[in-house]
């Protein structure tokens, strides 16, 4: 932090986790039972902060996403080995899997790519491929067509290895507003043949997808359909400064509610960021590439260790969450001294 220049004050963080939410979240483990793709989009402008921990079983395991998807892989036999911890870009196709076995596959695709300057893409996603070999990372946008074709490629890629299949399903989520139905109507309008009407209606403002989708044809040959999903919002953005700030860069992306900031609190933030920028001329030598993947790798590190242990204090549970399961684990007491007692009268 630069030293001349003071945080101004924050505004404390707003829970907005409508119901629609509530449901996507528990629609997820039957509809990760036939998924064999997880896309999640994130926001380039925000590559770390626009991740849902919920998602990430590696930052915070007592998330139901995380163990839903921990355990998706479970039972497709996949899990973090020395031969998976290759660099996996888009380029390239991924590792051949076991003839005959399930497909599971996880793409984290950070969109909106036109927005964030070219010269701190590769480093970054070097740097991500590094600490999560098992996620596929790629840079898109959905007004860049070369972008959209090389993500249906993998796509289509992927539906290939397992010639046995009749078809793959890939289930898309994401933050509010990370631009889930613009994608997936390019890929549709990439991946199948003559004019596709637009399937998904889009919007600028968060929360337009309220429910799941209809099956959507991404590609006839080999057959790759997908899921449009509710963007899905941490239940509480967090305590204290963390999550003050946190709430405040979602805002600025336009991933929150329109009118539950100030926009006056909106500029104040965006102005200190920009007064404590570090600039970073733009250079293409192979030296600069190597420092800025080794820079960004550490403000990764820096990142998940200092989530894992805000979230391990407590700092992402909301006072109403921690009455919650309180509450709940009183009942699963009662009920279990319930059925005690009632097995004992049995027996007895």
């Amino acid at each position: 932090m630069h030293p001349h220049v003071p945080l101004p004050a924050l505004p404390l963080p707003p829970s907005w986790f409508p119901g629609h939410m509530n449901r996507f979240t528990k629609q997820m483990p039957t509809l990760l039972s036939r998924t064999d793709v997880v896309l999640e989009l994130r926001d380039s402008r925000l590559p770390l902060t626009s991740i849902n921990h919920n998602f990430e079983d590696n930052v915070s395991p007592d998330g139901i996403c995380g163990r839903m998807i921990r355990k998706w892989r479970a039972e497709r036999g996949k899990g973090t080995s020395p031969s998976q911890t290759q660099d996996r870009s888009v380029g390239g196709s991924p590792p051949a899997s076991e003839h005959g076995g399930m497909t599971c596959e996880r793409i984290v695709v950070l969109n909106k790519r036109d927005l964030v300057p070219d010269w701190g893409m590769e480093p970054f996603r070097r740097a991500m491929a590094a600490r999560f070999p098992e996620q596929i990372i790629h840079f898109a946008s959905c007004n860049r067509r070369e972008d959209i074709k090389s993500l249906s490629t993998l796509l289509v890629n992927i539906a290939k290895r397992n010639p046995h299949a009749t078809e793959m399903n890939v289930l898309v989520v994401g933050m509010p507003n990370v631009g889930k139905s613009t994608l997936l109507n390019a890929l549709r309008s990439f991946g199948i043949a003559g004019r596709t009407p637009k399937a998904l209606q889009t919007s600028a403002q968060p929360g337009h997808t309220r429910a799941l989708s209809n099956r959507l044809k991404l590609s006839e040959d080999p057959l790759v359909y997908s899921y449009d999903t509710p963007g899905v919002m941490l239940p509480f953005l967090g305590k204290g400064e963390e999550g003050a700030e946190r709430g405040v860069k979602i805002a600025l992306i336009a991933g929150i509610k329109e009118g539950l900031y100030d926009v006056e609190a909106l500029a104040a933030y965006l102005l200190y960021r920009l007064n404590i920028l570090d600039p970073i001329l733009e250079n293409n030598s192979s030296a600069s590439r190597d420092f800025m993947e080794e820079k960004m790798g550490k403000c990764i590190d820096e990142y998940m260790e200092r989530t894992a242990e805000y979230e391990r204090l407590g700092g992402t549970v909301s006072q109403t969450q921690i009455k919650k399961r309180t509450w709940e684990e009183k009942l699963a007491r009662r009920a279990a001294k319930s059925k005690a007692k009632l097995a004992a009268r049995k027996n007895g």
